[in-house]
């Protein structure tokens, strides 16, 4: 979205606005809207009226500067969007902000802008496919995964797209800005169009492009494609739903790239370039035939990570370069790197919420692959210098056998790493002492991953973290007890397809649809005319209605087994039978009949 930004740093007097009530800001959100995220950040809101918009910030209050905006942009069934972007900011410096007007302000937070040395630690999660089953939207783990991946001490986050179910579903958004309204508005949030993200319509008209506040791209113009600097890190974002000219955009790879040689570069997007299949269970590699333009380039480009999504599990591969002979099967080559020879780091992250594919640990797998898990999970990097740090982390949210680290490995650049000149750097992992809370043990920096009931504090955050405890699931069907609205039947839960006029809450939402007349099935029936009027009446459903679901707190996902196949990390620490699925086709469903419990769902798209 643009047209409602104004880049101003310079210190306005108090407004005399009007004293008629205003509404409250509300889904408050942080990004970067520009590729200068060290002097520059994004903040939008929404108002449920069209009113002035301000953002007061400061080093010790907010009182110190106020930014307006140009007026609000009406956004039918959001609200009115504001969005300014802040320019002239101090870098690797936090900042205390709010947004609103003197009517009404929201709740202070902080941001912190990106350090420009070069040498500063970076570390960003990435999420993806946080999407629901069903049409709410957002996943209903998506939340507590979101959460989870906050607390693991990111700068920011990437996500590679399936946000909501429906794009053009304007309701589906509002539920995922009511569900991310705990993260959004304390550190900034960088995505990429999935599939299920479009519409109605391609560009600016878009839900996605109106909701979100990032850079544009110099080609199109549009912000379905960008790139941003976050210190010593390029980071592009690719769009294969729309805009689906890949030649344009692997030449746009390249001169990004070549703009900043020496950096480490991630590209992330949606649709995988390779990705392993389970019996017909998901996607297959290269579904936009994006490979024949977007692999070269990204070999040509030295792209260190590519991160993608679309399959509903966790997928790393070994060195990977493209094959001109088969564009839908890599290369396989002797090390990462950015190196002429060198191969990309394939990464396929769809565990942010969706059903995950229970089945991709069987077989052998697509050429090159490292490692498979259908755990729900994020993945977490961290870049001091020299060396990436690398962690896929299984999350409490959704997985039965609770939080842990699935596999972590370290790349490293060849030569001197120069922001170690002068410096010690006793376990060689990339953090000198200075900074290194064990400069005598690789596996503790402040950018590993935290293995949480071990008595030791990894990332270096002062605190060894216990483990969170599972919530309990007594019918295995991959809904936990806090949000199953009956744990005792595998055949009642959250996203479960809804069987029209059996007279069962399937679905956990109370309704039923039945010869074209939506009936509460929860709620008692009405007495018979001559009972007592206080007669009691018998529920339906013998189990019991449950909880009724509520939009603004959604409810718990199916979560995943953890079994992880494969080489270059750990094995997983943990397996479950909790099995659930992504999206089906007709074919992956006969066959997993036979194991899962909730095979009827149908691949939407």
């Amino acid at each position: 979205m643009r047209g409602t930004a104004l880049v101003s740093l310079s210190f306005l007097a108090a407004s005399g606005l009007s004293t008629a009530l205003y509404a409250a800001p509300a889904y408050v959100k942080l990004s970067f809207a520009h590729e200068d995220t060290s002097t520059r950040i994004g903040i939008s809101w929404v108002t449920s009226v069209s009113e002035a918009g301000f953002v007061e910030y400061g080093l010790a209050t907010v009182g110190e500067n106020q930014v307006s905006g140009s007026p609000a942009v009406e956004f039918p069934g959001i609200g009115w969007m504001h969005e300014v972007e802040l320019v002239g900011l101090q870098p690797n410096t936090q900042y205390r902000y709010r947004v609103g007007n003197p009517s009404g302000w929201s709740t202070e937070h902080t941001f912190k802008t990106a350090p420009n040395d070069g040498c500063t630690a970076v570390t960003f999660t990435a999420v993806g496919d946080g999407r629901s089953q069903l049409e709410f939207g957002p996943s209903p783990s998506w939340q507590g995964i979101y959460e989870e991946a906050l607390a693991s001490g990111p700068d920011f986050m990437i996500n590679s797209g399936d946000l909501v179910l429906t794009g053009e579903d304007i309701e589906q958004w509002n539920n995922w800005l009511e569900a991310s309204d705990t993260v959004n508005p304390l550190l900034p949030h960088m995505p990429s169009i999935g599939n299920h993200d479009d519409g109605p319509g391609e560009g600016d008209g878009a839900n996605y492009n109106r909701l979100f506040f990032l850079p544009r791209n110099n080609v199109a113009q549009t912000e379905d494609y960008y790139h941003f600097v976050y210190n010593n890190v390029l980071f592009i974002a690719l769009s294969t739903q729309t805009y689906r000219d890949f030649a344009v955009q692997a030449d746009y790879v390249r001169q990004v790239a070549a703009q900043h040689p020496t950096k480490w570069k991630v590209a992330y997007f949606h649709h995988p370039i390779y990705t392993s299949e389970s019996f017909g269970i998901g996607h297959e590699p290269n579904e936009q035939g994006q490979n024949p333009a977007l692999g070269p380039a990204f070999d040509d480009a030295g792209i260190d990570v590519v991160i993608m999504g679309h399959n509903h599990h966790y997928e790393r591969f070994n060195p990977l370069r493209y094959n001109p002979q088969n564009p839908n099967e890599g290369q396989v080559v002797q090390s990462y790197g950015n190196g002429p020879n060198d191969g990309r780091m394939y990464v396929i992250s769809g565990g942010s919420g969706s059903f995950t594919n229970p089945l991709i640990t069987a077989g052998s797998g697509a050429t090159g692959n490292a490692f498979r898990s259908a755990a729900h999970h994020f993945v977490k990097v961290a870049i001091s210098g020299n060396t990436l740090t690398y962690s896929a982390i299984r999350t409490n949210t959704a997985n039965s056998s609770g939080a842990g680290v699935l596999e972590t490995l370290t790349l490293t650049r060849p030569g001197t790493d120069p922001c170690l000149l002068g410096q010690t750097d006793s376990d060689n992992d990339g953090y000198p002492a200075t900074t290194d809370c064990d400069d005598e043990d690789e596996t503790v920096n402040p950018g590993a991953a935290e293995i949480c009931g071990n008595t030791v504090d990894e990332d270096c955050d002062e605190v060894a973290e216990m483990c969170p405890m599972p919530l309990p699931d007594l019918d295995n069907d991959g809904s936990t007890n806090d949000r199953d609205c009956d744990d005792n039947d595998p055949d009642r839960f959250p996203e479960n397809p809804e069987v029209d006029c059996d007279g069962v809450d399937n679905d956990c939402d109370c309704l039923e649809v039945c010869s074209g007349v939506q009936t509460d099935v929860c709620a008692p029936p009405a007495p018979d005319a001559g009972a007592p009027a206080d007669a009691a009446a018998p529920i339906l459903d013998a189990a019991g209605p449950g909880p009724t679901p509520d939009a603004s707190a959604p409810l718990a996902d199916a979560s995943a087994s953890d079994t992880g196949v494969g080489v270059g990390g750990p094995p997983p620490d943990s397996s479950c039978d909790c099995n659930d699925l992504g999206e089906n086709d007709p074919l992956g469903a006969g066959i997993a009949l036979l194991t899962l419990l909730w095979l009827s769902r149908q691949r939407r798209r």
